[in-house]
């Protein structure tokens, strides 16, 4: 997982660097696209064995396991939103997402980062109760305020069903942005 996380640094070190382009031309935002597919390759490509040494047991290797694919599919899915925002790249994250939901309904507990990066792709009310019911099965097992993750998912939907009505939509960053940013205190993904 850490390799995982440290590629996620990378990518949002990325785009942040290319926030400050006061004239974005052609040349860097090819190499910004490349960039993230770069990324892309890489955390595709971290292998489920280097997590799941870190467990000794077989039950923990399979929940080290299971928790690594969340985090590599998060990643994924951030990183193929942004290109879709960015570079109008279409992409099908159906297959992905299907075989996430299912493992999520079947978790007994999750991180912060996929909870909340794949509950953003939460787009019916089977996905949407998957996500609160693992949130409540988080909190009786591991006793940590994830309150601000549950008011973002909230704002998040809130969103889609607004954009849903009105045949428009906010595009990923900027959805993500309102949603941390109107959050009284910043919420913490980690």
């Amino acid at each position: 997982m850490p390799t995982i996380l440290r590629y996620l640094g990378d990518v949002i070190d990325t785009l942040s660097e290319s926030l400050h382009l006061l004239m974005p031309t052609l040349m860097p935002m090819v190499s910004l696209q490349e960039k993230l597919h770069a990324f892309e390759r890489n955390v595709q490509d971290v292998p489920e064995s280097s997590i799941a040494t870190i467990s000794h047991t077989e039950g923990g290797a399979k929940e080290a396991a299971s928790l690594t694919e969340l985090y590599r599919s998060a990643v994924l899915v951030y990183i193929a939103r942004n290109c879709e925002t960015k570079f109008g790249e279409n992409r099908d994250l159906a297959p992905l997402l299907e075989k996430n939901f299912a493992q999520l309904g079947q978790a007994h507990t999750c991180q912060r980062l996929p909870i909340f990066i794949l509950g953003c792709e939460a787009n019916t009310d089977e996905r949407r109760m998957i996500i609160l019911d693992l949130l409540r099965l988080t909190e009786e097992t591991h006793p940590r305020a994830l309150d601000s993750i549950r008011r973002g998912l909230d704002s998040v939907w809130i969103q889609d069903n607004l954009d849903a009505d009105q045949d428009t939509a906010l595009d990923y960053m900027n959805k993500l942005n309102v949603v941390v940013s109107s959050s009284s205190t910043i919420p913490t993904f980690v």
